[in-house]
């Protein structure tokens, strides 16, 4: 073992996002996504149980893709071999690709469904 203290970091960081991750998937918890957390007061108290539902599985992929990042760091830490670190970076950018172009499609059914809260002539 290389580094034994960062493996026992990120295999603790990784533990925790799966957790963080099951918890969003099951739509238990605090929802933890930025769409829910900057919206007022009003529009989260309005919010049913079924339209946080895409927010939660958002959340819970993202909070799985990182848990592997923080796991393949951890193995990274375990081997020594750097392979490891260069594939949790590419996942990094699947995280930020993941996160943007699900974001856009939740926006989309939003206003397909007439959930913008705008008024309509």
């Amino acid at each position: 073992m290389k580094q034994p203290v960062m493996f026992a970091v990120m295999a603790a960081a990784s533990a925790a996002m799966a957790v963080l991750g099951a918890l969003q998937l099951a739509g238990k918890g605090p929802l933890l996504n930025n769409a829910y957390i900057y919206a007022s007061d009003s529009e989260r108290r309005k919010m049913t149980p079924e339209e946080k539902r895409p927010y939660y599985i958002q959340s819970a992929v993202c909070f799985f893709i990182i848990s592997a990042v923080f796991l393949l760091n951890a193995v990274s830490a375990w081997t020594g071999n750097r392979i490891f670190s260069y594939i949790s970076i590419a996942l990094c950018f699947c995280a930020v690709a993941y996160a943007i172009a699900s974001a856009v499609v939740i926006e989309k059914r939003r206003r397909r469904n007439g959930e913008d809260g705008g008024s309509e002539s």
